[in-house]
């Protein structure tokens, strides 16, 4: 599947979690609307810290409102991509699609990763609630601090740190990478990342899956320029082993072992985050390749 038509069906995904990241800032911010006579004062402060739990439940409220549309387009999405996996054998002679679409091993496969979405989202919309808390408590600590000493006033101090919210969004995920330095995510782009790692995942497996069952044992890595360089980590350098032949099962002096070559199954190799690369049957003699891109001119 192309890129644009995967984001096609992505869209209203996305479009859910935008609107829960806009009703989650908005509740903020009508925290700090009706409280300009004292805004800034220690009683004040005190007086939020005691709401953060009633804060917190209107937060859930938000979040359960837009649980169940969320898990339904999710659903539709890998039934989808199970689908569309499948039917890509549509020109295979020995294919019985009817078959094949109904397979018990297939629809396994479909029921495992969709329930491995289902915890991604459980964490994630965790991660949203204590982001919004985090939120809250900066703008209101910041405010506090900036009132007090007389730096700001707090209309104007609640006003600076509205927006620098409303600039962050809400946080989905932290990671710490080996240098040390700290990657914050957004919750779409959170969404995002952990939607499409499984969505490959889906396709992915359901294809190996089907070309097993056909008898097919060499696969077709997809190629693309700008694809990932590292000089160290043969799975983590993509630019190295995409627009390839591999064997699925097994390995030959022509053609190396897909999971040895390429990582399939790590977070680095093929099919792992933001792995944009896709998979497709080779029968020798038959289908035609595309000419390999230069990883010179990749990088």
């Amino acid at each position: 599947m192309e890129d644009a038509e995967l984001e096609i069906l992505l869209k209203p995904i996305l479009d859910l979690y935008s609107q829960i990241e806009t009703d989650l800032l908005l509740n903020v911010v009508s925290r700090f609307d009706s409280y300009e006579t004292i805004g800034g004062s220690l009683e004040w402060y005190m007086d939020r810290l005691q709401e953060m739990g009633a804060f917190y439940q209107s937060n859930v409220k938000i979040m359960t409102k837009y649980i169940g549309m969320s898990s339904k387009e999710i659903k539709h999405l890998m039934e989808e991509l199970s689908m569309r996996a499948v039917m890509s054998f549509a020109n295979d002679p020995i294919a019985d699609l009817n078959a094949l679409l109904n397979s018990t091993s297939n629809r396994n496969i479909l029921m495992s990763i969709l329930g491995n979405v289902e915890d991604d989202i459980k964490i994630i919309n965790t991660k949203a609630l204590e982001g919004t808390q985090k939120a809250y408590m900066d703008v209101l600590t910041k405010s506090f601090i900036e009132t007090s000493s007389g730096v700001y006033s707090y209309q104007e101090s609640v006003k600076h740190g509205l927006i620098e919210m409303a600039g962050r969004g809400i946080t989905g995920a932290t990671y710490q990478r080996s240098n040390g330095r700290q990657v914050r995510y957004s919750l779409e782009g959170t969404v995002r990342r952990d939607i499409l790692t499984r969505a490959h995942q889906v396709s992915f497996e359901t294809q190996m899956n089907t070309m097993r069952e056909l008898g097919h044992n060499l696969v077709y890595v997809s190629q693309h320029l700008g694809a990932r360089v590292h000089p160290t980590n043969k799975i983590a350098n993509h630019a190295g082993w995409q627009g390839k032949v591999y064997m699925l099962d097994g390995s030959s002096e022509k053609y190396e072992n897909l999971i040895e070559a390429t990582g399939y199954g790590d977070i680095q190799g093929l099919a792992g985050v933001n792995c944009r690369h896709h998979i497709s049957s080779y029968i020798e003699g038959v289908t035609k390749l595309p000419s390999r891109i230069d990883e010179d001119k990749n990088e």
